[in-house]
């Protein structure tokens, strides 16, 4: 019996020793947790006349033909909005982006994508019936090379910025406003990339909470 009691008492000692074990990792990840991720409002994007157009099949909606449309909001982001529609789909969407008249550089002509997306900056902190004038950036992919439109990127970089009014909490209208028109596009993104001229790119949009 004495020899049962010892082996019983050895064995106690390390599950409770396991038992603290898991008590403080438990604390710790409780501890560590990432913060909540901010708010994304699914959003309805439908192009009016302008030189980036829709493909004939009316607005975009969030999850539905490889489409992702979303705006975000809250501290730490872009507070804009966000699209792809390069997404797995039987019936993927395109834009039409019409780039047939350089400011400076030669016609690139009209591309029809589906491989593009891009953003629209700061729009989610305005206040009903504000005005602003923002950046954005729309990105194509052509042949595996990246090409970007830019407006408003840097107060002289000749482009013009969007002009947006938030007209009700969840619809917003941008377009080229009394700043112009003037895109730049350039091939590549970053620091390496090769300005191949600035175009006279008219958009009309509007997002809607989804």
């Amino acid at each position: 019996m004495h020899k049962g009691q010892r082996r019983s008492s050895v064995l106690v000692a390390p599950v409770a020793v396991l038992l603290a074990v898991f008590s403080t990792g438990a604390s710790l990840a409780a501890s560590q947790k990432k913060p909540p991720k901010p708010p994304a409002f699914p959003t309805i994007a439908e192009f009016h006349d302008g030189g980036i157009l829709d493909d004939g099949r009316g607005p975009y909606y969030d999850g539905v033909d490889g489409v992702s449309s979303y705006r975000v909001s809250g501290s730490g982001t872009t507070n804009g909005w966000a699209w792809d529609l390069a997404g797995r789909s039987r019936t993927p969407r395109s834009l039409i982006y019409d780039l047939r008249n350089p400011i400076e550089g030669v016609s690139q002509g009209v591309i029809a994508l589906s491989n593009t997306h891009g953003q629209i900056y700061d729009l989610s902190d305005m206040q009903v019936g504000e005005v602003r004038h923002v950046r954005a950036s729309f990105h194509l992919i052509i042949n595996r090379v990246e090409y970007v439109l830019r407006y408003g990127q840097t107060a002289d970089d000749g482009s013009s910025p969007l002009e947006v009014t938030r007209i009700a909490d969840g619809t917003f209208h941008v377009r080229t406003g009394g700043q112009g028109d003037r895109a730049r596009y350039l091939r590549g993104n970053g620091p390496g990339a090769v300005l191949l001229g600035i175009y006279s790119v008219p958009l009309d949009l509007t997002l809607t909470n989804q």
